[in-house]
């Protein structure tokens, strides 16, 4: 029996359990079989003016060594619902400088480079292992 069969069976043991105490589950069959896929994001042009886009990320949260998936918008929506993944949204930039400006000490813009290397840091506490997952700060960039 593998893994997933495993899970199934549990968690229908488990809602078995909760509906003869009087509650309902709020998992739902449907999202044991939700597997994330691998999704390669598209910049539109309203992005590039922004200079910014939103990146979404799914791991296993009983493996910590498990694949890191990136994922669309509405992948991201449905395992959010899941106990089963950790999800993550990263704000991506993808056009700008690429390094931060300043006028004396203050930040006058976010330079590319450096915006995309505090989100992965930041990323990287929360789920470790992306930083592989996100290693080119310059992904997607486009020069105005």
């Amino acid at each position: 029996m593998d893994i997933k069969e495993q899970e199934r069976r549990f968690l229908k043991n488990h809602q078995d359990y909760l509906a003869l105490m009087g509650h309902k589950t709020r998992i739902s069959l449907e999202l044991l079989d939700l597997t994330p896929e691998e999704y390669i994001p598209k910049p539109t042009d309203a992005d590039y003016s922004l200079g910014i886009f939103d990146r979404y990320f799914a791991q296993k949260v009983s493996d910590r060594n498990s694949p890191i998936t990136e994922v669309d918008h509405e992948q991201h929506k449905l395992l959010k619902n899941t106990p089963f993944y950790q999800i993550l949204r990263v704000r991506w930039r993808i056009s700008g400088p690429l390094h931060d400006e300043y006028d004396g000490n203050i930040r006058t813009l976010y330079g590319v480079v450096d915006w995309n290397s505090a989100k992965i840091q930041k990323a990287n506490v929360i789920m470790p292992g992306i930083s592989s997952k996100l290693a080119n700060t310059l992904q997607f960039y486009k020069a105005g």
